[in-house]
């Protein structure tokens, strides 16, 4: 970073360095924290973060004084973990500063770092009403004196130096999405499924508006082990007002059922689902990873395997995955609904993601996972045989193929 006409540096593990025009020179003078994360420069006078306190130095980096610890009370509340990741000043000299593993994680000094304040953040008008920001993210400072920053993915602003944010954007854009639901029917009628935060449904009476769908009450980016998460949700086709969904953590979680369109929801006695797709076959028959229902939602019974793939052409043809050991995981097949499954032992596909039926051949499906790269496997249930093309790559999550072509 230029500070005041010397470029300067701050690493993890080695510390503070300036240069003196032909080298990096350290600077990291009597600290004995050599991880550093923050430099900034305020009327010729050099300040540092390490995780836990911050230090100013008059004189380039020659000596250094500690100004501010994370344990004082201004900087408070922060959880035991909570650490300094990021520090700047505004066109005023009034300086910045992020927490990590926070609740509400910007402090504010008008004194040099000397004292801090919390900002008030104005909630009324944001989409998420909880949302206090919690960990270090994006924070940045326009041309004409305008404060950005990211509380939990959503934006917010300040125009008076930092004594006050308001929210800046729609709030969708806040959201991180880890499925859909389209209805072809109603192009503007849509599910997002969304990291710890339940999900969404547009308004498709008044586009582009949203309604917030309180599957749970929400919480911090990743509290909770993503117990939050709405990993899927299938709508009935005959009522668009019946909606089950997948919530819970990325390993195992719970079925959930609404009747009025996903703005209320009920338990359906399901707490050990595992599913990263969900969809109604057809009227009666409902594929939800380890369980599938052939009454409409209203028993569902459990699989040997997990439901991972689906004819769109048949979907009485369905692929799954069978754990064997916590490295081992086989495929396996249906061809009536899940009523009986046939496995193929010859390969194992462990680190699997997303499965993607071919359109026009129910035998072949295209796979992405962590440990095999990008799998094209044509199955032969005639014979129990199962071959794979592909490729070898890392971690290849998600296809999708286009539905008519």
């Amino acid at each position: 970073k230029n500070c005041g006409g010397v470029l300067t540096a701050v690493c993890r593990n080695s510390g503070i360095y300036v240069y003196d025009g032909s080298d990096w020179v350290q600077k990291n003078g009597d600290i004995s924290d050599s991880n550093f994360f923050g430099i900034a420069e305020s009327q010729g006078t050099l300040f540092v973060s390490t995780f836990t306190n911050i230090y100013k130095s008059e004189n380039m980096g020659e000596s250094w004084q500690q100004i501010k610890s994370i344990s004082e009370s201004d900087m408070a509340p922060h959880s035991a973990d909570g650490k300094i990741t990021r520090l700047f000043f505004d066109s005023n000299n009034t300086m910045f500063v992020q927490l990590s593993s926070v609740s509400g994680n910007i402090r504010v000094s008008y004194d040099l770092g000397n004292t801090f304040k919390k900002p008030e953040i104005n909630k009324n008008n944001a989409f998420i009403k909880d949302n206090n920001g919690y960990g270090a993210e994006p924070f940045t400072v326009s041309k004409n004196g305008v404060l950005y920053v990211s509380l939990d993915g959503e934006i917010y602003k300040s125009a008076d130096g930092g004594k006050s944010f308001y929210p800046h954007s729609s709030g969708i854009s806040g959201m991180r999405a880890a499925n859909f639901w389209f209805n072809e029917d109603t192009p503007d009628d849509m599910f997002i499924c969304t990291v710890d935060r339940g999900a969404i449904r547009t308004d498709a009476e008044n586009p582009p508006c949203v309604d917030y769908s309180p599957m749970e009450d929400s919480t911090g980016i990743r509290k909770d082990s993503g117990s939050k998460t709405c990993n899927a949700v299938c709508v009935d086709p005959n009522n668009k007002n019946s909606v089950f969904a997948y919530i819970g953590g990325w390993n195992s979680g719970y079925i959930k059922y609404s009747a009025d369109g996903g703005k209320t929801y009920t338990s359906t006695g399901i707490t050990d689902c595992t599913a990263s797709e969900m969809e109604f076959a057809n009227d009666s028959v409902i594929y939800s990873g380890n369980y599938i229902s052939y009454d409409g939602g209203a028993s569902f019974t459990p699989q040997p395997c997990v439901v991972s793939g689906i004819a769109q052409q048949s979907k009485n043809i369905a692929y799954g995955v069978k754990k064997i050991s916590d490295t081992e995981y086989h495929l396996t097949r249906t061809d009536d609904y899940g009523r009986t499954w046939q496995e193929f032992t010859q390969l194992n596909i462990n680190g699997y993601q997303r499965f993607t039926v071919d359109i026009d051949d129910a035998n072949v499906i295209y796979v992405g996972g962590y440990t095999n790269g990008y799998s094209v496997y044509t199955v032969q249930p005639e014979s129990g045989t199962v071959t794979r093309e592909g490729f070898s790559t890392n971690n290849v999550f998600a296809d999708i193929a286009e539905k008519y072509n």
